[in-house]
């Protein structure tokens, strides 16, 4: 080896590391820019809200302008100019971008999105809205994801998610930060323990619909029983059994519980139900396993104004298990086959406003026991051959009375003077009666504003006369063939 050799070969070598470190820094660099690049592409959306301010009231109204040419609506503080409500209408022209231009309304309480795909990267708008109290988000695209979004709203009241089947049954634990709330829906979800959980023993939660849900076990129902201030529970059209339903026993403070097409429920679950004492509506419509025997288990309900036993496994005999309900206004039951002794019992209800008793044997003789029922407003009474309509003046009391229905009677023209006797009387209808023309100068005498005359005698003619007299009564004329 030279001298020259001797002096380069070693400072040759020993420069190719700054080279190779070079390379190193520079594909470290560039690995860091794609990283970031990609981090800004999937946060994008975390991004902006986390950058954008609060708009002043200005900068919310330019936003206000454009989305109302989409039928966006919108409410103002009538102080500070700025929104308030917004409401989003069903539209398919409506997708996240839109949501999401209501970035920085820090001002919004009520925020109504349902119905449209906005997907959990639109719903993490509701993170810059510390005021909002009522979310609508029903029929929207967003899962368990969107759901911790909407965790962070610490003062939300109102939430509804009815029909987000995206969202898993943990999705719903979440909500467990929501100390707040008061009212909540999430019907057909897949609602179960995990969000169950998440209400056990909630300070302020006074509201649950939960109809259609599948998953409402035992454990779920116990934990939803234990919430203190518990009013009112919803659960129509639910597969749940006596056993899972037993759970719900401790909410002594329900008010309205209403479980419709329940038809796995039994009068097992009636004994759970008749320790609510401070129910004032129960809806048990469709309930075709609960009979007349298990209504007995509802003794100590006395302030129940709401009754709702249509569908159900009872019959008519179950008026005289009710009496003690008093305070009854709306009531509704299986009139087929009732007779007069039966609906006697109506009278024990001197506040109920509606009658509906379709296929009963009623006779005119029938209603004189209901003379007392002066806050009557709605009577509907059909499918019978024996009721003439002269049996309406014992109800000459019920001055209040502003519906009536007679279909499929033998009502005649003989009846229908009696009907001057309710002058707040302005929708009625007369269907497969045998009322004539006869009639229309006592009907034109009346205050009505709706008339339906379905298949009876009266002509043509006849409606023409009385439209004559009656300008503002919209008159629903049917003729029968053959007459």
């Amino acid at each position: 080896m030279t001298q020259a050799d001797s002096t380069t070969g070693p400072m040759d070598a020993f420069s190719v590391r700054p080279r190779l470190s070079t390379r190193l820094l520079r594909f470290a660099g560039l690995l860091l820019v794609v990283c970031f690049a990609l981090l800004l592409y999937w946060n994008w959306t975390n991004l902006l809200l986390a950058v954008t301010p609060a708009k002043s009231a200005e900068e919310q109204q330019q936003i206000v302008d454009e989305l109302a040419a989409f039928g966006v609506k919108f409410q103002t503080d009538a102080e500070t100019g700025k929104v308030t409500h917004v409401f989003f209408p069903a539209s398919r022209q409506l997708n996240d971008s839109h949501l999401l231009k209501l970035a920085g309304f820090d001002s919004v309480v009520d925020l109504q999105i349902g119905d449209n795909k906005f997907s959990d990267s639109a719903i993490k708008v509701v993170q810059g809205m510390p005021k909002l109290e009522t979310l609508y988000a029903s029929g929207t695209l967003i899962t368990g994801e969107g759901l911790d979004s909407v965790a962070t709203c610490s003062e939300l009241k109102i939430l509804n998610v009815d029909g987000c089947f995206g969202i898993e049954p943990e999705g719903f634990a979440a909500l467990k930060s929501l100390q707040k709330l008061e009212a909540f829906s999430a019907s057909n979800c897949t609602f179960g323990e995990e969000g169950a959980a998440a209400f056990k023993s909630h300070p302020t939660l006074r509201e649950i619909n939960l109809s259609g849900n599948e998953l409402l076990n035992l454990e779920a129902m116990t934990s939803l029983g234990s919430i203190p201030n518990l009013a009112v529970f919803i659960l129509d059209t639910s597969p749940i059994t006596d056993k899972s339903f037993v759970g719900l026993k401790p909410a002594q403070n329900l008010e309205i519980l209403a479980i419709d097409y329940c038809s796995n429920l039994t009068d097992a679950s009636l004994q759970v139900i008749g320790g609510f004492e401070k129910l004032k509506m129960l809806n048990l419509m469709g309930c075709s396993r609960m009979t007349d025997k298990g209504l007995a288990a509802l003794s100590n309900l006395n302030d129940v104004e709401e009754l709702n036993l249509y569908l159900s496994g009872t019959t008519p005999a179950a008026l005289a298990q009710l009496t003690h309900m008093h305070k009854m206004v709306h009531f509704r039951f299986n009139a087929v086959e009732a007779t007069d002794d039966e609906l006697k019992h109506l009278q024990n209800f001197p506040l109920l406003q509606e009658i509906q008793i379709p296929g009963a044997h009623l006779t005119d003789e029938g209603l004189q026991p209901l003379s007392g029922l002066t806050e009557l407003r709605e009577l509907l009474i059909g499918g019978n051959d024996q009721f003439t309509g002269t049996g309406l003046k014992y109800l000459s009391n019920s001055k209040e009375l502003w519906r009536l229905g007679l279909i499929n009677v033998p009502v005649t023209d003989e009846a229908i003077p009696t009907l001057l006797e309710f002058p707040e009387l302005w929708d009625l209808t007369l269907r497969d009666v045998r009322v004539s023309d006869e009639s229309i100068p006592t009907l034109g005498k009346m205050n009505l504003r709706k008339l339906g005359l379905l298949y009876t005698d009266v002509t043509p003619d006849g409606v023409s006369r009385l439209k004559k007299t009656l300008p503002e009564c919209e008159v629903m004329f049917v003729q029968p063939e053959g007459r």
